[in-house]
């Protein structure tokens, strides 16, 4: 805009010619007033585009200083997020080699387990098999894998299954053992002790933990004893014979442990009474067999066995003779009597019998002392 002014100015100049002497001075130097004034305003202008040019350059500046700042605490960050995501990488990469071992681990032990280790879903379907099951079962985990749990399960105990299983799906935790018979691969029963642990709100599992185990010979071990109990007990029952046996504690004193079941009918009394009543030295024996019996106890120390005849009292007051054969175990580390085992039999026929047989002697022997005349007893063979 000012080189558009200055260029009228100088038009003007050129027309200042045609004006008269006193006029043209006048206006020429009017002319060179205004010319001064733009070149004054012309400087001013520069001036203060300069210090607006200044002034940007200073928020330039600053603005330049604060995206230096920005940019370096932005690196910062990021660097220090770089550390932190390494250092995760490396505590990731660490746990899952840790959880690769312990995978590897866990798979050894249920590889080495003498116990079949199943995942059963909440829909009874086999999610996993151990290979125990190859052993216990004959079947491989991969021909199970998916069947029902309850496929191979004895008939008559899969409603006690059906019942332990429910229970697993209502209740979170372990449940107590359960015993059933399985279906082996060659058509026989096996007998089974099974776990359960229900980790079906477990996201790692989702489902039934089961350990069971083979109890064939366990079973066989309790069908035997069982029926060595019936035998034993049907023997007891149509015997006479009782057997005991008692504990020798450290003050002298003598504790029941057991006594057949005998007892109650040669006595009266269960063999629980024993254990609070005693034996030789209770109200059950004779009050004048007590002491005698009490000294042959205290013998047990120099005598390891012994028998003895004495009187007891039944529960119905009546008096009935006994024979006790017993055995006294000794300690040699603690010097006394540590158990004593005994047998009873009842002998008060056998003892009516023989004091009758006495009383007869006695008799006869007094009738000899008071006959007047020898008397001379002659045998069927004619013998005196």
């Amino acid at each position: 805009m000012f080189e558009i002014v200055y260029k009228h100015l100088k038009m003007l100049e050129q027309q200042a010619n045609e004006l008269l002497p006193p006029q043209q001075e006048t206006f020429i130097k009017t002319v060179e007033d205004l010319s001064i004034s733009l070149q004054d305003m012309a400087a001013n202008r520069q001036f203060e585009s300069a210090i607006n040019n200044a002034a940007k350059l200073v928020e330039l500046e600053k603005s330049n200083r604060l995206l230096e700042r920005t940019v370096a605490q932005q690196t910062a960050q990021i660097k220090k997020l770089q550390e932190q995501l390494e250092k995760e990488i490396s505590q990731h990469r660490r746990d899952n080699q840790a959880l690769t071992k312990s995978e590897s681990k866990l798979q050894n032990v249920l590889r080495s387990s003498p116990d079949l280790i199943s995942i059963v879903g909440s829909d009874g379907r086999v999610r996993y098999h151990s290979a125990a099951i190859q052993r216990i079962l004959g079947y491989s985990p991969e021909e199970r894998v998916g069947k029902f749990h309850g496929e191979l399960i004895h008939p008559d105990d899969l409603l006690a299954w059906r019942t332990y299983f429910g229970n697993l799906l209502e209740h979170p935790g372990v449940a107590g053992a359960i015993e059933y018979r399985k279906r082996h691969a060659d058509g026989s029963w096996i007998y089974m002790e099974t776990i359960g642990n229900s980790l079906l709100y477990d996201s790692s599992v989702q489902g039934i933990v089961i350990s069971a185990r083979e109890i064939g010979d366990r079973k066989q071990a309790a069908i035997a004893v069982r029926e060595s109990e019936l035998h034993y007990r049907v023997m007891s029952q149509i015997t006479s014979d009782f057997a005991y046996s008692f504990k020798g504690l450290s003050d002298g004193k003598f504790a029941c442990e057991w006594a057949t079941e005998a007892f109650e009918r040669c006595t009266g009394r269960v063999p629980e009474e024993l254990e609070s009543l005693g034996w030789w030295n209770s109200e059950l024996v004779h009050p004048d067999d007590r002491e005698m019996l009490i000294k042959q106890l205290e013998g047990c120390t120099f005598s390891r066995t012994g028998a003895n005849e004495f009187r007891i009292i039944n529960q119905k007051g009546e008096v009935c003779w006994v024979r006790d054969c017993w055995q006294a175990v000794w300690d040699k580390n603690e010097e006394r009597v540590v158990r004593l085992w005994g047998a009873c039999q009842e002998i008060t026929d056998r003892k009516q019998v023989e004091l009758k047989l006495q009383l007869a002697n006695e008799v006869m022997i007094a009738q000899m002392a008071e006959a007047p005349l020898a008397i001379n007893c002659t045998t069927n063979d004619g013998s005196t």
